[in-house]
């Protein structure tokens, strides 16, 4: 991996980010490996492989740069000014240096750390929680945004949401993908956006793929929604083409 990184053979794709009103919010930075022969690497496949070998810690600084460059490329196009969420791994956040390779790389890219989101994991709960917690406290006081990804499955926890200074749940797609026609996945979406509201968090659907999905997850009052129906992960030239200076796609 380390030879592929520096033959440029991983790239960051953008998935895009919609408001409820339809209108674009955000993209979520997203890692590609495409071998010399056009062969696609799946990230479930050199992901883990990073993270057990280490070289995770060389691929987050890569992505967290280029996605904050390409921020500024992207206002430069005329998009709207949107924000950026990047996901960071437990290997990460337990680096000593974490926070300043943040704050340099936002500053390198002219990109105010308002507009930066960290995705985390349940995988943060491997590493000293009194270590995250200070060091994500510090990020946020600075402008920088924590969102809970996958929020729902595996061992999440309400707890995390008292530990960790997070302002953002995104709805695991397990559940956003039957709302509208399951009952038990209904409940439970509609339970995680009632609590999230109470604490005043925002929220995020993943993986929305139909309009009637769209539908009962703007009828719940989610924030923002993700997934296939408005745009796979995608070359940033394509993210332009696809969102610059025209009207915003359909509301629901």
């Amino acid at each position: 991996m380390p030879a592929a990184l520096r033959d440029g053979e991983f790239s960051v794709f953008y998935q895009p980010l919609v408001s409820s009103a339809g209108a674009l919010h955000g993209c979520e930075a997203l890692l590609r490996w495409r071998r010399p022969d056009g062969t696609v690497v799946p990230p479930a496949d050199f992901i883990p492989a990073a993270e057990n070998s280490g070289f995770i810690l060389e691929l987050g600084d890569y992505v967290l740069r280029e996605a904050l460059t390409q921020l500024s490329r992207f206002d430069s196009a005329g998009l709207v000014q949107m924000d950026m969420s990047v996901n960071v791994s437990a290997h990460q956040l337990a680096q000593p240096d974490f926070e300043r390779k943040v704050m340099c790389a936002l500053e390198d890219a002219r990109v105010r750390p308002q507009r930066l989101v960290l995705e985390i994991t349940e995988s943060v709960t491997a590493i000293d929680e009194h270590h995250v917690t200070a060091l994500l406290s510090r990020m946020v006081v600075k402008g920088v945004r924590v969102a809970l990804d996958d929020y729902g499955t595996g061992y999440s926890n309400p707890v995390h949401l008292k530990n960790y200074p997070v302002s953002a749940l995104k709805i695991d797609r397990a559940f956003v993908q039957g709302v509208a026609d399951e009952e038990v996945s209904y409940v439970i979406v509609r339970s995680i956006i009632n609590m999230a509201k109470a604490l005043h968090l925002e929220t995020f659907a993943e993986g929305v793929e139909t309009a009637l999905q769209a539908q009962a997850l703007c009828d719940l009052g989610v924030d923002y929604l993700q997934g296939y129906l408005y745009g796979r992960p995608m070359p940033a030239a394509d993210l332009v083409i696809r969102f610059g200076p025209q009207p915003a796609i359909p509301a629901f």
